[in-house]
């Protein structure tokens, strides 16, 4: 079935035709068609951080504390820390859209340098670890400094195939487990939301879909970025 910008080239090929229009006038008409072209593909997003956070039942390894304004891990051996299940995000991306790219926004540090790194950050569908893993597996800073990390891109899927219906999901979201790599007495690692320009502030990770929406009935296509920035409660 053909969609509305398909019928508008359509017409276009066909009035240009039809009227024998010079030269001049058919560039006109291509660059009008292409600026319009535009506007039918903007993207627009949707953030917000997640309103559950689970250790995984089945995993071993140290377990996360979840508090009102922060993830904390305890370490005293070498080990790694259970998955991190970060879902309900409370998304509404609308069912004719295209997803086009998710991203992860935190920041964080350890309590001692070089003791701790991510290995790993993956997409959660269905409460499932899926896809491609965008651990860095660099070591965290120690406190007073903070890790500002951005996963993911604009135009990246994690090597997942994504639907409205996926991500709107209640247990769509991701999982985020560290490395303790350094015996000691003890240690900790702080999972926060952000504070940079990397995302919105918040408490809590930032989760943003990006995302590009079908034209509607009356022409209108979807403008602007859309924001349902929810600030970290849990």
């Amino acid at each position: 079935m053909l969609n509305q910008l398909s019928v508008l080239y359509l017409l276009t090929i066909v009035l240009i035709y039809s009227m024998k229009l010079p030269i001049r006038k058919i560039n006109i008409f291509i660059l009008c068609l292409l600026l319009t072209s535009n506007l039918f593909s903007q993207v627009s997003s949707f953030s917000a951080t997640p309103q559950t956070a689970a250790n995984c039942s089945s995993c071993s390894g140290d377990t996360w504390t979840v508090t009102p304004y922060y993830y904390i891990l305890y370490s005293t051996a070498t080990a790694p820390s259970k998955d991190l299940n970060l879902t309900n995000l409370g998304f509404n991306i609308p069912v004719n859209a295209v997803i086009k790219g998710i991203t992860l926004a935190i920041s964080s540090f350890s309590c001692m340098p070089e003791e701790y790194y991510d290995s790993d950050v993956k997409l959660l569908l269905n409460n499932i670890p899926s896809g491609s893993n965008k651990a860095t597996l660099n070591n965290f800073l120690a406190y007073p400094s903070y890790n500002n990390i951005l996963y993911g891109d604009t135009n990246d899927l994690w090597s997942n195939t994504l639907t409205p219906s996926i991500v709107n999901d209640i247990n769509f979201g991701v999982t985020f487990k560290v490395i303790h790599s350094v015996p000691s007495s003890f240690s900790c690692f702080q999972l926060n939301g952000t504070f940079s320009a990397i995302g919105p502030v918040s408490y809590y990770p930032v989760i943003t879909v990006y995302y590009t929406s079908a034209p509607t009935n009356s022409n209108t296509p979807a403008t602007g970025i859309v924001s349902n920035f929810q600030s970290g409660k849990n």
